[in-house]
């Protein structure tokens, strides 16, 4: 098989720098899929209210200037789970209710 002139280089730019389309495709495919996992992630986020939204931002405006254009959206806002809070079941309800202080 004999390549036109004019598809050399095209082959030639395809396989410069060791780099082919595959190789591109391959790491564009990669970089989407952790956009996908990471936008998953930050949906599992907990969002925070209203007024925790408008103090954020004002911190964050007076750190970076250039945020004060960026969308008011209270919902853009989201904290990590609060790992400080113990889950609570009815069983450990009555138990905290029964016993005493020093045992719960």
């Amino acid at each position: 098989m004999r390549l036109r002139p004019g598809n050399q280089s095209c082959i030639a730019a395809a396989f410069s720098n060791g780099v082919t389309k595959s190789d591109e495709l391959t790491k564009l495919l990669h970089d989407y899929t952790n956009a996908i996992r990471d936008y998953e992630y930050l949906n599992t986020l907990i969002p925070i209210t209203g007024s925790q939204a408008r103090n954020q931002r004002l911190d964050i405006e007076q750190a970076f200037a250039e945020v004060g254009n960026l969308s008011e959206d209270p919902g853009t806002y989201r904290r990590l789970p609060d790992t400080s809070m113990l889950a609570s079941d009815p069983l450990r309800d009555i138990l905290k209710a029964i016993l005493p202080k020093y045992l719960t």
